[in-house]
């Protein structure tokens, strides 16, 4: 995760000391873990899925 931030120049010396910032930074244990792996899926199972009618049971009888 990234945050971007737009300083207006008397802000950010004002209120950003660079040196303690970097000083300060710390890598999360999350940030060194190994990616997790995206499913691949072919385009035709997606329109399949995204087409397939839905069906619906008693319990889902206020949503139609």
């Amino acid at each position: 995760m990234y945050i971007s931030l737009d300083w207006n120049t008397i802000a950010k010396e004002k209120f950003y000391d660079e040196g303690k910032a970097e000083k300060t930074f710390v890598v999360h244990e999350t940030m060194n873990a190994n990616p997790i792996k995206k499913q691949v899926i072919q385009l035709s199972d997606c329109i399949d899925l995204y087409t397939t009618t839905e069906k619906l049971g008693e319990q889902d009888h206020g949503l139609y």
